[in-house]
C-alpha cells in the first residue's frame, strides 16, 4: 500500500486523536497544550485524501536529560484499519528528518506498555520506573538519540 506523508495543522489531528487515543472523552481533550507553538509540527499520513495516521511534536525538554535541544512525541495514532502496515514507522522516519533538519539530536516520548516493543524496533530506550496516565494506563519514558545525517 501507498501513503504520502505531510506537514499538516493540530486541527487536522483531533478527529484521529479522538477516535484512537481518547474515545471515552470529549473531543475537546484532543486539544494539547502546545499544539499550536511555531516550533511544534504534525504529520499526517494519508491515503489519497484520507487521513490514517498522525504524529505530533512538541519542542519540549524532560528535566532528567540534559541535551540541549530535545523535542517530545505526543498523540501518535494510526487508524484502525490501517494498522500493522508500518504506518507508524514511517511517521517517525519522517519525523527524524524534520528534527535532523531543526539540529535537533534528542526526541522522547510517554510511550503506552503496549508500544515499548514498536518504539524498541525504531532504536527508541526505556528510562525509569513505569508510571500511570489516568484514564489511559501504564507508561514508560522512552527516547532516542539522533544521528546527524552528511
Amino acid at each position: 500500500m501507498t501513503f504520502q506523508m505531510k506537514e499538516i495543522q493540530a486541527t487536522e489531528t483531533y478527529p484521529l486523536r479522538h477516535t484512537v487515543l481518547r474515545p471515552n472523552q470529549d473531543i475537546s481533550t484532543c486539544n494539547y497544550p502546545g499544539d499550536k507553538d511555531p516550533t511544534t509540527f504534525h504529520i499526517g499520513a494519508f491515503k489519497g485524501e484520507e487521513l490514517i495516521g498522525i504524529a505530533s511534536y512538541y519542542q519540549e525538554k524532560h528535566p532528567n536529560f540534559n541535551e540541549e535541544s530535545q523535542y517530545k512525541l505526543r498523540g501518535m495514532a494510526t487508524s484502525e484499519n490501517y494498522r500493522g502496515m508500518n504506518i507508524g514507522k514511517e511517521l517517525i522516519i519522517k519525523a527524524e528528518e524534520i528534527l535532523r533538519e531543526r539540529q535537533v539530536d534528542f526526541w522522547w516520548c510517554n510511550a503506552r506498555e503496549i508500544a515499548f516493543g514498536f518504539y524498541t524496533k525504531l532504536g527508541l530506550s526505556k528510562y525509569g520506573k513505569m508510571f500511570e496516565i489516568d484514564p489511559i494506563g501504564p507508561h514508560k519514558i522512552m527516547f532516542k538519540h539522533l544521528k546527524r545525517r552528511g
